[in-house]
């Protein structure tokens, strides 16, 4: 997606009150790399654990913690803190300063 695109995205979404997050920062294609120049026009971004456990790199975990909120304070945005298993996680989480936490600890996917 090109940053016109995200541009565009992010004024109309907002003008209804809707929030812009970039899901799965860190892995995959969401390098930092790759997104630094859509961070100032989104409002969350969220950091899957869970990617990096599948990926046997769970060591990894609290560093892209740290780096992830560090980049979340920088462009003043929430940050998502996905893959919250257990009270292990919860207080990762809490250490960090994350709110914003989902995962099996709070329940399992659904159908509603």
């Amino acid at each position: 997606m090109s940053l016109q695109n995200i541009k565009e995205f992010s004024l109309l979404l907002h003008q209804y009150n809707i929030a812009l997050v970039i899901d799965d920062v860190g892995t995959g294609s969401n390098t930092f790399d790759n997104i630094k120049f859509l961070l100032p026009y989104v409002d969350k971004i969220k950091l899957a654990m869970q990617n990096l456990r599948m990926e046997n790199r769970a060591e990894e975990i609290p560093g892209y913690i740290a780096f992830w909120v560090k980049q979340a304070k920088k462009y003043c945005l929430d940050m998502v803190l996905e893959g919250v298993e257990d009270s292990n996680d919860q207080v990762l989480a809490e250490k960090f300063g994350i709110d914003l936490q989902q995962g099996y600890l709070y329940g399992k996917p659904s159908m509603v």
